[in-house]
Order: structure tokens, then sequence, then C-alpha cells
């Protein structure tokens, strides 16, 4: 059940930011003390938490949207503009729509997106994905810490929940 938690609030935090994001960041003390990696999700809430909504709207396009290197479109990293990349698109929009999520206004290797399908309590096809691409994430994840940008904290998180998942069930039941 965490679990699902964490990928839908990584969700929430990963994609632009709205008003389910600003909610988070005013419960983060809370989420910090009660979810599983809540000190590592810290240094991200906190930064957010001092931005302004103009200021935050304006590093995320800034990082996300002008910056290949930080593709948050897990195939691009893999296939780049190859023809291949819109076969592989066109399954994983058919695996959505299989499953009970029509994704409208994103491509769906949008990680904000999978993250949202991985949450779905129904399916554990989301988690699969993310799994297929762990070295994408990775390879976000590395370029972000690397700048120093404070996105880096919620790719770790979600590192840490894909590597540590079974140890979070066992520790749970």
């Amino acid at each position: 059940m965490e679990e699902k938690l964490l990928f839908r609030l990584l969700s929430i935090l990963l994609d632009y930011p709205e008003e389910e994001f600003w909610e988070i960041v005013k419960q983060r003390e809370e989420l910090v003390k009660e979810l599983p990696f809540g000190e590592k999700l810290k240094p991200f809430l906190e930064w957010a938490g001092k931005q302004t909504e103009r200021e935050l709207k304006e590093f995320y396009v800034s990082t996300f949207d002008f910056s290949t290197k930080y593709s948050l479109y897990l195939t691009y990293h893999r296939y780049g503009d190859e023809r291949e990349r819109g076969e592989v698109l066109a399954r994983l929009k058919e695996v959505y729509l299989k499953e009970g999520l029509t994704p409208n206004r994103e491509l769906p290797d949008y990680l904000p997106l999978v993250l949202e399908f991985a949450s779905l309590e129904n399916t554990e096809k989301g988690k699969e994905i993310l799994t297929e691409y762990l070295k994408e994430v990775e390879k976000i994840y590395k370029n972000l810490k690397g700048d120093k940008n404070p996105y880096a904290h919620l790719l770790e998180v979600l590192l840490s929940l894909l590597s540590m998942e079974p140890t979070l069930k066992a520790s749970k039941n």
C-alpha cells in the first residue's frame, strides 16, 4: 500500500507543479515522518516550500522542457527520435488502455504518467515498466544529481523504492 502511495506522490511531484503539488508541499513535515524514504524526500520538499509558484514553474520548465539530458520521456533516452520509439510508445499505450488508464495529455512513456500507472491498485504493469526502464531512470538521476538539481532527490527516492521494494513489503506485514 505504501509503495503505491509513494508512486502516486512521486508522480505528482515530478509533474508540472499544479494544485496537488502544493498540497503535498504543505504536508511535508507529516510526509517526511510517516513515509518510507521520507528523509530522502525532505530536501526536495523543503526546497520546493521556499519557492514561489512562479519560480518553481519556471525552474521546472527550464529543467525538463529545455534539456534532453533530463527528459522525463523514458523511451527518448533509449531510442532518441528513432522510428522504433514510436512503435514502443504505441505498445505502451495499448498496455495502459488494457488496464483501464487512458493517457490523454502526455506520451505514455512520460515518467509521471508511468508512476501514476504504477500507483493503480489493480495492476503491477506500471511497476514492470519502471523496472524495464530502470537504466533510463538512473541516467536522469545521475544527470540531475551531477548538476545539483533538487529534482534528483525525487529520482533517488524512486530508485530506492524500486531496489528496496521486497524489504518494504516485508517490514509492513
